[in-house]
């Protein structure tokens, strides 16, 4: 087995390179925050189900059925 003593250090600065499409914008937000794991894809579901089954009924309740004038 050969043993390498060579080292190698950059003399000079490398180029900035745009970042890979599939690590920027709302799809990479997305994938890197709500649906990384599988756990994390499970809660993401069940908040989107909860905030569907709910935000109808607060609409309603604070907007469509408000009482907004009354006589007290």
């Amino acid at each position: 087995m050969q043993e390498h003593d060579m080292s190698w250090v950059r003399t000079e600065m490398a180029l900035a390179q745009p970042a890979p499409p599939s690590e920027r914008g709302l799809y990479a937000w997305v994938r890197k925050n709500l649906i990384a794991t599988p756990g994390d894809t499970i809660l993401t579901i069940l908040g989107i189900l909860i905030v569907a089954w709910i935000l109808p009924q607060v609409i309603n309740w604070a907007l469509l059925s408000a009482q907004w004038t009354g006589s007290d």
